[in-house]
């Protein structure tokens, strides 16, 4: 098996990050479409964050908001 080095931009959004996770993960799976579907409108409702600066602190704060329904993220 090869090495495979994962190389991102110096700047790359959430959702740039999404792609490659889709092509290394999702894409095995038999719902992928719809997981895919799903993680991308987390990451815009979130406001597709920098990767970089992304932590638990956006997360949660989607979470309580989800939770609360102030927020729905699900088309």
């Amino acid at each position: 098996m090869r090495n495979r080095r994962l190389v991102l931009r110096p700047i790359a959004n959430l959702l740039d990050l999404l792609i490659i996770w889709y092509s290394m993960y999702v894409v095995s799976l038999s719902n992928d479409k719809v997981i895919n579907d799903k993680m991308n409108n987390m990451a815009r409702t979130m406001g597709n964050p920098l990767a970089t600066r992304f932590a638990s602190i956006i997360y949660s704060n989607f979470r309580q908001l989800r939770m609360a329904g102030d927020i729905n993220f699900v088309a």
